[in-house]
This record gives C-alpha cells, structure tokens and sequence, in this order.
C-alpha cells in the first residue's frame, strides 16, 4: 500500500448494486500466521456494515437534500402566487435555485417563438451583465437551444469541449460543467435554467431532480402570470367599453332625445314629420334601454357587499308589473295575479325589482299574441333545513322548446339569438340577479311534458 508493506493484510471491496463504494482493508505486520478463515468472514462482515452504514449516510443525504429542496419549493410556490409580474416570477426562482444547487453562475432564458428568439431575463455571477447584453439571439443556437427542442434537463461536464457550445461576448472560455432544465409549458418550453461550475466542482443527478422541480413549477407561474394578465387585460377592455357605453353614449342621446321631443311639440310637425320623428325617439330610446342593461349588468357584476333585507315580494312584483306597463317600448299585456294570504316576505337586496322588470318585460315582448297574458303565483316551499318562496310566471301562450329552456337563461350568443324567440339578455339578467339573492331560476312547461301548451319561469328565493 504505497511504500507501507504489510506481513498479512485483507482487502475486501465494498459493492453495492453492482457499483464498488470503497474498499474495507486490515493489515498487521506482528503476526506470523495467516488470517485465518474465521478472520477472513467476520472482516467481510464488518466491511458489510460499514457499507450500509455509508449508503444509509448517503441516503440520509439524499432525504436531507430532498426535504429542504421540497421546503423550498412551498416557499416559492408561496411566493410565486403573490406575483404576476413575470420579472419578479424569474428573481424568485433563480434565487432559490441558486441556495439549493449552489453554482458560480445561472442564466434564466425565454422564448420568443412566433419570433424563434430567445432572451436573458435573470442572470446571477461574475459575468451576469454579459449574459443579459445577449439578446435576440437564434432560438435554435447552442446548449439552450438544443435543450430546448428535446424538452430534456441535462449535465454537460465541459461546455468548450461540447461542439453545441455557444459563445458570449465577454465571458471567458472556460471548461465549465453545466446543468441545464428546460421549462416545459402545455404547448412549448417556455425557457431554459442554466447552471455553471467551474472545475473541480461539478453537479449531481440530485442537482438535476431539485432543477427539474423547480422549473417545473416556474413554468405553471409563468404561464399563470401571462393568463392572468391576459384576463385583467379583457377586463379593462370590458370596462372601457361599459364606461363608453354607459357614459359617453349617454351624454351624446339625452340631448338627442331633448332635440327630438321639442320637434314633436312644435306647431309647425305635420302628420308625417310626427310619424317619423316618433319612430326615430323611439330607436334613441332604445338605445338608452341598451345603456341601461349595460349599466343593470355592471351593478350584478360589482364585488361589493350586499345590503341584503326583508323584502315584500308582493310589492316587488306589482311595482315589476307597473314599471314594465309604463315602458313605451312594452306592448300591452293582461297579467293575473294569484298570491296566498300574508305576508310574503324573502331575504334580498335592490335588485330584485330589476330581475322581476327584466323577466317580465322580456316574457311580454317576446310574445306573439296581440295582449300577452301573464298569470304570476307564489307558493311555499321547503328543502332540508331551507324555507323559501316559489314565485312562478305563467305564459300559457309561449312555448319554449326543451332544447332552449336553458339557453335562454345564459349571457351568451345562444342566448340572445333570433333562434330563441328574440329573449335579449332579459331572461339572463333576470337569473344572475336571482342568483345573486342565493335563489334558483329555470324554465319549465306550464303541462308537464308539454311545451305546446305554455311555459313557466320559475324562482327560487330565500324566505325571510
């Protein structure tokens, strides 16, 4: 063993799954007769558990390693659900790589595929401003780019003596071990992680699971992010549109309708100046209507707190009836009202009236008859533990097919099309008002089984 001889020695290699882990020797150079047999097993015995006592050390390690990469990953999730800023989401995560794969450099790259560029968007160590000065640089091109388009983490144990190496302006060419991860997204890899160590440093299969990990989870985060700005993106949009709808159009019809009146009350208005400037009143109306709806549809949708109160629902639903008979957009209509005796009291806010006005309105309009008829009834219902009140509205001349009963109901094209018998959004309104009392709304055959014969709006709400 070197220039140290020995008389008698045992060498007995330590082999775990079929990988030697080290070599277990004895030598004694005072005795003058060989190991004997029963030596020879119990040093093989020993050398054994010294063995597991080394691969349970190594495994421990590992555990070890695992717990704290795991610890780290909640504390990133934690973090990254914080954030929809995408430069922020790239900080996080390779500063919490960096204190588990500890490195001398990392390079954090996105792609831009419609364009088939990648770009530096966090870099760490001596050379992190050359790094980020490579920009637009060919999606395709060097260890990143291959890494890319096999969607696989890999250790590159010399990045110059790799022909896929790439060039940095700036940075030294060193003989560098690297680790490489991919973020793969649902549809392309989103990036790629790069670690660098210089010799005689190098990185573990470990390392890689820990690097796989954790861009595993910066691409949920990013693709997060995008979606969610694309979505507060939508909702400006929207919200522009509501201000544009519910503000400047407002402003530009009222004095439009003010125009359009005084020509209708001046002396000089014959019969057909009359007839046509009432029907151009009317389309202004109209307008406002929609205005209106836009505006009832913006108050559904508000997060603020209900001011939820006992209601009268007799009231509401006469009030609904009057409002809707006094609309000069309403056709005439007959409506029966059938109520039992005392109070009916519900649990709602404002809105209620809205939802019956809309619901009634729309009924009446999109009947064909000459004088819809109406016949509205109320009865009490229990479900469980829940006391409610059952409010019905009757159409027994409109039928609405079993295919539509839902469409109706819904903000949607289906909805709102000639398809359905000209509804609108009313029927919709109406059910998101409803729902928002914590009641139910659907549409049934007035005979069961039946929709020739009529057809029912049933309401669900809370009794107080």
């Amino acid at each position: 063993m070197g220039n140290i001889t020995f008389e008698h020695c045992l060498a007995i290699p330590m082999e775990s799954e079929g990988r030697i882990a080290g070599l277990f020797f004895v030598a004694d150079s005072t005795r003058s007769v060989h190991y004997t047999p029963d030596e020879v097993s119990m040093a093989e015995d020993l050398a054994g558990h010294v063995l597991r006592v080394l691969v349970n050390a190594d495994m421990f390690e590992v555990l070890s390693v695992r717990s704290r990469a795991q610890k780290a990953l909640i504390d990133t999730a934690a973090n990254l659900q914080k954030e929809i800023e995408s430069e922020e989401i790239y900080r996080i995560v390779g500063d919490k790589v960096v204190q588990m794969i500890p490195c001398s450099e990392l390079a954090f790259y996105m792609f831009d595929w419609d364009r088939r560029v990648g770009n530096p968007v966090y870099a760490f160590g001596p050379y992190a401003a050359e790094v980020m000065s490579e920009r637009d640089f060919p999606a395709d091109a060097g260890i990143c780019g291959h890494v890319a388009r096999t969607k696989r983490a890999e250790i590159i144990h010399d990045t110059e003596a790799d022909p896929r190496g790439d060039y940095i302006p700036g940075t030294p060419a060193t003989h560098s071990r690297m680790l490489a991860v991919p973020l793969v997204g649902r549809k392309d890899v989103l990036g790629v992680i790069e670690l660098l160590k210089y010799p005689p440093d190098d990185f573990s299969h470990e390392d890689l699971e820990i690097a796989t990990l954790f861009a595993n989870h910066a691409a949920v985060a990013i693709e997060n992010a995008r979606l969610l700005k694309e979505v507060l993106g939508a909702r400006d949009q929207v919200e522009l549109s509501m201000d544009l709808m519910t503000h400047d159009i407002a402003n530009y019809t009222t004095p439009v309708t003010a125009y359009l009146d005084s020509l209708l009350r001046h002396p000089g208005c014959d019969d057909t100046e009359h007839d046509k400037l009432t029907k151009a009143l009317f389309q202004v109306e109209s307008i406002m209507r929609l205005v209106d709806m836009v505006r009832l549809t913006g108050r559904i949708r508000e997060n603020g707190v209900r001011q939820v109160k006992r209601t009268d629902l007799a009231a509401v639903i006469a009030a609904s009836l009057e409002k809707v008979r006094k609309d000069p957009h309403a056709k005439p209509f007959d409506a029966e009202v059938k109520l039992p005796p005392g109070p009916i009291d519900v649990m709602a806010d404002e809105l209620l009236a809205e939802a019956f006005g809309q619901l009634v309105f729309t009924a009446v309009k999109s009947d064909r008859q000459a004088m819809p008829k109406l016949i509205v009834t109320a009865e009490r219902r229990r479900d469980g533990r829940r006391e409610s009140w059952h409010v019905m509205f009757s159409q027994p001349n409109r039928s609405i097919p079993d295919h539509l009963k839902a469409e109706v109901l819904k903000m949607g094209r289906a909805g709102k099309s000639e398809l359905t018998g000209g509804f609108g959004l009313g029927l919709a309104l109406a059910r998101a008002i409803v729902e928002r009392q914590m009641g139910r709304m659907w549409v049934s055959d007035l005979v069961e089984g039946d929709p020739g014969r009529g057809c029912v709006y049933n309401v669900i709400l809370p009794k107080a």
